[in-house]
Parts: C-alpha cells; structure tokens; sequence
C-alpha cells in the first residue's frame, strides 16, 4: 500500500498530521489502538476512495465517502464518525478546511 499524506481527526478535537512517510499499516494499527469504528473517507480520486473503502472494510471498519468538501462536510450533518481521514488537496477546498 501507499503513504498515507492525510489529516486524521478522532473524535474529542484531537488532531494527528500523518507524516508521508506513515505507511496504510502504520495508520491502521493507530486507529485500532483509538478504537476508531466509523470513519469518513474524503478524497476528490473516487478509486483512492473505493480502494481505501474495501481495504478499511475488511479490516472491521465501517467506511463513509465523500469526494469533496461539501459533500463532506453535508455528510457529516447527519453522519458522527470517530474519524475523517481526508486528502488535503480536494477539487473545491483544502483538506483541512472540511476538518
């Protein structure tokens, strides 16, 4: 799998910056030790989203898209994940804007 360049936000406001050298597995072992169940995938590439989507999947995780920022942040009206794992170039907002 690919490095992870995301903005993780867990519920409680506390905010991880995931360095481009965390690998998928590194961020992974990170969300089971936090006990994330929910969380909501933000990324403008819809195949990054389908892949995280079935990987995270089969991991336990139940898994949200959204494919740009007010998606998102429509989303997350109604939608309460224990974490949004976002790109931080959207095609309508920077990534940390929606967190």
């Amino acid at each position: 799998m690919g490095k992870v360049r995301n903005i993780i936000q867990t519920k409680g406001n506390a905010i991880y910056s995931v360095p481009s050298t965390v690998t998928v597995y590194q961020a992974l072992e990170l969300m089971f030790e936090k006990n994330i169940g929910a969380l909501l995938v933000i990324d403008d590439d819809r195949d990054t989203c389908l892949m995280l989507n079935r990987f995270l999947t089969r991991q336990g995780f139940e898994v949200f898209e959204a494919y740009n920022g007010k998606k998102a942040l429509d989303m997350l009206e109604t939608v309460l994940p224990d974490l949004v794992m976002t790109d931080f170039r959207l095609g309508d907002m920077d990534g940390s804007e929606v967190v």
